[in-house]
């Protein structure tokens, strides 16, 4: 099964998510634009792995929550990650925080505990919102992005999400596999 540990706004940031990327919508219809009810902010994608490995993923998570309260976090921003001919991924950011790096390195030290190697590369939170593979020429589509409001939404939270990806000709459709909540100690 493909698994994804991430963070699922909630239903009003994501409205407001998508009502800012409308416009871009609109403007590039070419882009594989993810559906409001697919927007997440992703801690660890994991990939194809056995029913067991996840199991033991859950696990882990479930073992040693999170030591820390909920906490907000600012959705700020819009950019995109470069590809060989242009942007390839389309995003929003969200601003520095250190609970969010917190969260992030808990998941990474619960994923070595069940055998599964650390993250390499840098940690840059962000909400995936199009996907690029046929536009080549995305320097309007890089100005739009700079001048997007700063300010989108701010969220909460409150749980971490452990994801199963099922890819589907309509498109991914996520499912829950564990949920585990912040503790509030």
């Amino acid at each position: 099964m493909r698994v994804f540990i991430g963070i699922k706004p909630d239903e009003d940031s994501l409205e407001r998510l998508d009502t800012q990327a409308a416009p871009l919508r609109r403007e590039f219809p070419g882009l594989n634009w993810i559906p409001a009810q697919n927007l997440h902010l992703t801690l660890r994608f994991l990939g194809e792995m056995a029913d067991s490995a996840a199991k033991l993923v859950c696990d882990r998570l479930k073992k040693t929550p999170p030591p820390m309260a909920p906490f907000s976090v600012q959705v700020h921003g819009m950019g995109g990650f470069p590809g060989r001919s242009g942007l390839r991924v389309i995003w929003a950011g969200l601003a520095e925080s250190s609970q969010l790096k917190r969260l992030f390195d808990w998941v990474q030290e619960r994923l070595v505990e069940a055998g599964i190697p650390r993250e390499t590369r840098p940690f840059h939170a962000h909400i995936t919102l199009a996907r690029n593979r046929r536009l080549r020429n995305t320097a309007d589509l890089e100005q739009k992005l700079m001048t997007a409001p700063r300010r989108i939404t701010t969220f909460q939270v409150n749980t971490v999400t452990v994801f199963q990806s099922r890819l589907l000709p309509e498109g991914p459709r996520y499912s829950a596999l564990e949920e585990v909540s912040l503790d509030c100690a």
